[in-house]
């Protein structure tokens, strides 16, 4: 008899019913350990996203560069269709790009503008030793009356057009497409286009500002940043 029970019991469980008849068991943990568990997954889950999505963004910002070079020697041989179709996928992968750029945001991230044809703007205010991660996308024009004004974050051969930072009034360091980056001091870290001459810029590159270490995530009350549309 009791082990018949026993046989009935966990069939029960094994079909999802509990003790009162056919009502669904809850999946809301209930104890300490329990919670714990559900907790430790999640965070497991959110850095394993994590890793995924830079490595995504990675692939796409790669894809696009040779893209832009299988649309140069479309146009050189004066394949119109196969230039046109090329600009095409482009813009899709630049889309996949902007979206992965823009969450989820399991590790608080930032996401700032920063305009070709302005002066140094302030995206994010920092403390003392605080790492930060930062991932640029996007391209500016830092001369609208020559051919080759477009660039990405990284800039052209000249220097001109990569993407510089600063913290506070001190000096300036490279950002370019990326990189990691430690606070020396409490402050504003700046970002701004590297052309004297401005007049003529136009555009701007998307910047993703994250703290690896959640539990002192970079702040950003400040009023100039813009979110990524």
């Amino acid at each position: 008899m009791l082990k018949r029970v026993l046989i009935v019991l966990i069939a029960a469980v094994a079909m999802g019913v509990g003790a009162v008849g056919d009502k669904p068991i809850s999946r809301e943990f209930k104890l300490p350990q329990s919670r714990a568990a559900k907790m430790k997954y999640d965070n497991a889950m959110k850095k394993a996203y994590e890793v995924w999505r830079l490595a995504a963004m990675a692939a796409d910002k790669q894809y696009i560069l040779d893209l832009d070079e299988a649309k140069k020697a479309a146009m050189r041989s004066t394949n119109l269709e196969e230039a046109n179709r090329v600009a095409a996928v482009t813009q899709d992968i630049d889309t996949h790009f902007r979206d992965l750029l823009k969450g989820p945001n399991p590790h608080n991230s930032t996401i700032v503008k920063v305009y070709a044809e302005k002066e140094w703007q302030p995206v994010i205010k920092v403390k003392k030793d605080q790492k930060l991660k930062i991932v640029v996308a996007g391209k500016w024009n830092i001369n609208t009356k020559q051919t080759n004004g477009l660039c990405g974050p990284e800039g052209r051969q000249d220097g001109f057009g990569k993407l510089m930072g600063k913290l506070n009034d001190e000096g300036d360091f490279v950002v370019g497409a990326g990189c990691e980056w430690i606070a020396d001091a409490d402050g504003v870290l700046s970002m701004v286009c590297y052309d004297p001459l401005k007049f003529d810029n136009t555009g701007y590159v998307t910047v993703e500002i994250t703290n690896p270490d959640a539990s002192s995530a970079a702040t950003s009350d400040l009023p100039a940043p813009k979110e990524a549309e």
